[in-house]
């Protein structure tokens, strides 16, 4: 899954900042730990945020941004427990919703799918309609094993932004599951077509093609796959197995992110 950036919502935290009446020491003291995130010294930031939240514990930008932090390094739990603290204080509904999707977001980055989907459904029922929104919660969907839920969020988040290539092989992806590898691929083309150099989706598409025994087209978008991500190992193997003719008819991955970064 490619979620996005957590730091992108350090926009949302400046709409914060600003409509929130706080005191000027807060503030200033609030604008001292934004410095050492806007220079990259995380560690500080986090400590200063820390002092700040024990200084003044009904702080919800101070536990929404050490949240944004958290998550940045990979300390999932954490970040969703900041985000719970500041989802007990803020009142503003606006707010509140952005914060479920934040918190759903940490949640399908740690795996559980279930509470993210609980949190992404809280953020679409006040009124998140955003693709990203639609895109993730069909991702928790297709990870708990709800294809048809998952194919209609993605279409969903289609509607909301035809141009989500995320959202097309996430959709393609669930066709393939189905055995349904037209579809798949259709989707795959789209994908393609806003993104043409994204590994993932020129392997899905050929991994698609060799179940239909397509192996021309297979191989083909198997060695572009590897042009873009030369250490794209089950790519490797696969396109060995299909140059052979000796395609296994196991169940392969249709992961739209690679095994290895590129």
């Amino acid at each position: 899954m490619k979620c996005p950036n957590p730091l992108l919502f350090l926009v949302i935290i400046v709409s914060f900042l600003t409509a929130c009446a706080i005191s000027k020491d807060s503030i200033g003291s609030l604008e001292t730990c934004r410095s050492l995130v806007d220079k990259s010294e995380n560690n500080k930031a986090i400590e200063c945020y820390t002092k700040e939240v024990n200084t003044n514990p009904e702080l919800a930008q101070a536990y929404i941004v050490r949240g944004v932090l958290f998550e940045e390094q990979g300390s999932f739990d954490k970040a969703i427990e900041d985000y719970g603290k500041a989802l007990q204080i803020e009142k503003d509904q606006s707010k509140i919703t952005s914060l479920f999707g934040m918190r759903a977001a940490a949640y399908a980055q740690s795996k559980n799918y279930s509470r993210a989907v609980e949190d992404f459904t809280n953020a679409i029922s006040r009124g998140d309609k955003e693709s990203d929104t639609f895109d993730l919660r069909g991702f928790s969907y297709a990870m708990l094993g709800d294809s048809d839920h998952a194919i209609a969020d993605y279409i969903q988040a289609i509607s909301a932004s035809p141009d989500n290539a995320e959202a097309y092989a996430h959709l393609g992806n669930e066709y393939a599951k189905k055995e349904d590898y037209n579809k798949a691929i259709a989707e795959y083309d789209k994908a393609i077509k806003l993104v043409p150099d994204d590994a993932s989706y020129y392997f899905n598409r050929g991994l698609a093609y060799a179940k239909k025994k397509d192996f021309d087209l297979a191989i083909r978008d198997l060695e572009q796959a590897l042009t873009f991500n030369p250490n794209f190992g089950i790519a490797k193997e696969l396109l060995e197995k299909v140059k052979t003719s000796e395609l296994l008819h196991e169940r392969l991955d249709f992961s739209t992110q690679p095994q290895v970064t590129q």
